[in-house]
């Protein structure tokens, strides 16, 4: 029920789920999702974007990002923080998607100097993907 692109370009997977019918049946795969109770995808960049990778945290920078919002980083820019959740038993998947979309661009400005647009969608109810007791 969620989905993580960290790659270049794949800002267009979310782009292909929302057309007709193609070879690789993208849209069908995410209506069927879609039907179970929903579906979130968080994309590393734009349909023509790179997703970068810095060699000293060991990821590309959404997985990175991701790793710290679980509270999974022990080192790097991020190591001292986490998603905040509004449960006191779990997070959340928009809160954990929203961390890391939410700090990705300002790691790639920090390393790169420009920024890198995270794309999240998502449909259907948000639910519990990672428990913080």
């Amino acid at each position: 029920r969620l989905l993580v692109f960290d790659t270049c370009a794949s800002g267009g997977a979310i782009q292909i789920s929302r057309q007709g019918t193609n070879a690789f049946a993208f849209r069908s795969a995410f209506e069927q999702l879609g039907q179970q109770g929903g579906v979130f995808t968080l994309a590393a960049s734009g349909a023509t974007q790179e997703a970068h990778e810095v060699d000293d945290l060991k990821h590309g920078l959404l997985t990175y990002a991701l790793l710290s919002g679980a509270n999974a980083a022990d080192f790097g820019p991020l190591s001292d923080r986490h998603a905040e959740a509004a449960s006191v038993e779990s997070l959340d998947v928009l809160e954990w998607f929203g961390f890391a979309a939410g700090n990705v661009p300002r790691l790639t400005k920090q390393y790169f100097g420009s920024e890198q647009q995270v794309h999240l969608s998502g449909t259907g109810t948000t639910f519990p993907v990672l428990s913080i007791r």
